[in-house]
């Protein structure tokens, strides 16, 4: 009787012990997991932003589409002394004017074949020894899901943050929970807190071209 209540303590150790590290491993593990959606936050870079923007649209799997008389067309120049931000339709002909090089034909071709004309047309003219050029237009989208008054898809417009997003989407409605809110990009999600932008604890992320924003709703 005696051995058997010994055995049963020793096993009843174990068990104990067994469940103690279980917690352990478990609690560990969720926090890996929590680790990997930890957000992401870039320096307000605008030359970062020019190079993710390019990068989000060779990633894209939207067709190419090819730029038309009448398109409004917004055109970033970067890496220069005086960065420049063009807001323009592109004319009936199919050009847009641009500061020190003129007309130049953008009609007919992909947004990236122009960005790569003009970064040419500057330094071939040695206007500038280094240049990044964004176009951005009506085919460059983002998308708006969850607890806002009107999800949908918008356009970017300019450098366009995940706060003007959402208020771009009518804002959160009243149950929001704004420490939930997910950007889906290039099959990875990163996870901010609106609340911690708002008091600048947090950076307020640019918004990308197919990016997909989900605002979470509170369990209460």
């Amino acid at each position: 009787m005696k051995v058997f209540r010994e055995i049963s303590i020793v096993l009843l150790c174990c068990l104990m012990t067994s469940l103690f590290f279980g917690c352990i491993s478990s609690t560990t593990s969720s926090s890996d997991v929590v680790k990997k959606y930890e957000p992401v936050d870039y320096e307000r870079n605008t030359d970062k932003w020019v190079m993710e923007m390019k990068f989000m649209r060779t990633q894209s799997m939207a067709p190419v589409n090819k730029l038309r008389s009448g398109d409004s067309i917004e055109v970033f120049l970067r890496g220069i002394p005086e960065e420049v931000h063009v807001q323009d339709v592109i004319d009936h002909d199919g050009y847009l004017n641009l500061p020190y090089i003129g007309r130049i034909k953008l009609a007919g071709k992909t947004s990236s074949e122009v960005e790569l004309e003009i970064e040419d047309a500057y330094i071939s003219g040695e206007i500038y020894n280094n240049i990044s050029v964004i176009i951005v237009t009506p085919q460059d989208e983002y998308f708006v899901r969850g607890e806002v008054e009107r999800p949908g898809k918008f356009v970017i417009t300019g450098e366009t943050t995940l706060s003007q997003a959402v208020a771009t989407a009518g804002d959160f409605t009243d149950f929001s929970d704004k420490r939930d809110i997910i950007i889906r990009r290039n099959g990875r999600s990163y996870k901010y807190d609106m609340n911690k932008i708002d008091k600048g604890e947090q950076k307020d992320p640019f918004v990308l071209p197919g990016d997909i924003i989900v605002v979470g709703r509170r369990l209460v």
